[in-house]
């Protein structure tokens, strides 16, 4: 290039003449400028291929760019599948390089931990406890320690079948509608059923009809329901057929009709003996009174029931708790404030105690000793002794709450514990509460007694000892079954 720009130098000062001459004058000076053309067309050519080089070097480098990124996410993806040798995102970082810095991390905490004071960190753990709470309470956090074991997470996993059932109120089956007049359930009010049920059976209006004039021809010919026939005493058939249904009853509640008093007087052989046999078998029966095993702690019994407002009776079948009790309560004078009651959990047990009662008492059932059932009132106004069932004094109670005309109430076989006798336990401690002259006696053949003496608040138990016959305890094959 030098030496082309001194050819044209030369060549501008020798003027245009010379100029023109030279290169056909001078052969020379045209194998120069060959030359230096051929040199300047070359260096183009080299330059052209130093770029085409550098681009093609530079895509070649934006794949590899490319490569990598894409290498780069799928190893940020497939992190939680673990490392391996051809998926490892530390490949150049030695072990001996990550157990230093794991030694210089514990050594900063260890330095950190004892620069802080012991109420500092009580402070940080209070927060950090407070916090988890927060966060536990609101539902943002279900658990605070992470379980590494994966297995038995997903083996503890339930999977739900979620249906969306839309209710028929939001799936527009249903519209609601402000027309306050019902919906006329018969399309044709003229059809020939509609008018059959509107007008109503032909053959039942003439049945009817035929009924109502037999009746209008045989009233003229009764005196019942007239003026003379109320004089006379008739009484129409229906009336007479209702009475007869009903047993004769003045108050016609059918009461009269299903009580076992009659019955139980009517089996009684005692009525027909001569008054030598009434009393032999009085005597008889005072001295099996006096064979039973209560009659030997009689005056013990009597003494705690004294001290005592509320006492537990503990004795087995056949010592005579049920039928002796009451008597020795009524001999001691507490009949003199009221009745002595005494409750059976079924209807036939208080009706054959009653009875037995009343004849060693010596007098009729239903005077001194009687018993109030269901539909039966057996007592009158000088029963001093009452048996009955659970029911009827829950049903007392809810027309009178303290029981004021009770002087001592005994609830007999507790053990078996009913409904009302549980509601009776609780209504009776509260009573008891409110009346200091009132007794309770709570009795039983089997029953855990500490239990019922810690519920009335540690009351004395009180064992009868013996038994009058040989009592063999039998167990149900089917759990829950039910002997009696």
């Amino acid at each position: 290039m030098r030496r082309l720009h001194r050819v044209r130098i030369g060549m501008s000062k020798a003027g245009p003449a010379k100029a023109a001459e030279a290169p056909s004058n001078t052969p020379r000076c045209q194998r120069r400028l060959t030359s230096a053309t051929t040199r300047s067309r070359d260096r183009r050519r080299g330059t052209d291929s130093i770029a085409g080089s550098e681009r093609r070097q530079d895509q070649l480098d934006n794949e590899d760019w490319e490569q990598e990124q894409k290498r780069l996410d799928r190893q940020w993806y497939q992190m939680d599948e673990g490392f391996d040798d051809e998926n490892n995102p530390f490949p150049d970082v030695s072990q001996e390089y990550v157990e230093k810095r794991e030694r210089e991390l514990r050594k900063q905490q260890q330095q950190q931990r004892k620069c802080r004071s012991a109420a500092a960190q009580q402070t940080q753990k209070d927060n950090v406890a407070w916090e988890e709470n927060r966060m536990l309470r609101s539902g943002v956090v279900q658990k605070t320690q992470l379980d590494e074991d994966l297995d038995d997470e997903i083996g503890a996993r339930v999977h739900l079948l979620v249906r969306n059932i839309v209710p028929p109120f939001l799936d527009g089956r249903i519209v609601f509608t402000r027309q306050p007049e019902p919906v006329v359930p018969v399309r044709d009010p003229t059809s020939d059923m509609a008018m059959v049920c509107k007008n109503g059976s032909a053959l039942v209006r003439s049945w009817r009809e035929q009924r109502e004039r037999r009746r209008a021809q045989k009233k003229e010919w009764q005196l019942a329901g007239t003026r003379i026939g109320d004089i006379m005493g008739v009484k129409r058939p229906e009336e007479a057929e209702r009475e007869e249904h009903l047993g004769g009853d003045e108050g016609g509640d059918g009461r009269s009709s299903h009580t076992f008093r009659d019955k139980m007087l009517a089996d009684d052989s005692s009525a027909s003996r001569t008054p030598e046999a009434a009393k032999a078998a009085f005597a008889k029966l005072q001295r099996q009174r006096k064979c039973l095993p209560v009659f030997a702690v009689r005056h013990k019994l009597l003494r705690i029931i004294r001290d005592h407002p509320i006492v537990v009776i503990v004795g087995e079948t056949g010592c005579g708790k049920t039928t002796q009790l009451t008597q020795y309560l009524h001999e001691e004078g507490y009949t003199k404030f009221g009745m002595i009651g005494c409750t059976q959990p079924r209807r036939v047990a208080a009706m054959s105690v009653a009875k037995r009662v009343a004849e060693e008492f010596g007098t009729e059932l239903g005077q001194k000793v009687g018993y109030s059932i269901r539909f039966e009132d057996c007592t009158g106004p000088d029963t001093l002794i009452k048996y009955m069932t659970d029911g009827i004094l829950l049903r007392e109670s809810l027309r009178e709450p303290d029981l004021d005309h009770y002087a001592c109430l005994i609830l007999d076989e507790a053990h078996e514990r009913s409904l009302s006798t549980d509601v009776l336990l609780g209504l009776l401690r509260e009573i008891v509460r409110r009346r200091n002259d009132l007794r309770l006696i709570v009795t039983s053949a089997t029953m855990d007694a500490g239990k019922f003496s810690a519920f009335f608040g540690d009351v004395p138990v009180f064992e009868i000892p013996g038994r009058t016959y040989p009592v063999d305890v039998l167990f149900s094959k089917t759990p829950g079954g039910r002997l009696c």
